[in-house]
């Protein structure tokens, strides 16, 4: 369900109003957004940012998860 409302199927340019929002504080619209940036020539720099942003969601979670584990089985 969140990678249909991050723009998987709709792509970043047509998302518009609460598909916008969700796809912000989603790790996919994130990874989208610098793939579309990529594939319509943008530079490093312009990518810089979704990648970041995709990382620290990537890290966050991998702690969360780790916690969660960590609690259960030790």
């Amino acid at each position: 369900f969140i990678g249909l409302v991050s723009g998987n199927f709709t792509g970043t340019i047509v998302t518009s109003g609460p598909f916008a929002t969700i796809r912000r504080i989603s790790p996919v619209g994130w990874l989208l957004e610098g793939w579309s940036k990529v594939l319509y020539g943008g530079s490093w720099a312009s990518i810089a940012i979704p990648v970041l942003v995709a990382l620290s969601f990537a890290v966050v979670l991998f702690a969360i998860s780790a916690f969660f584990f960590r609690r259960r089985y030790a």
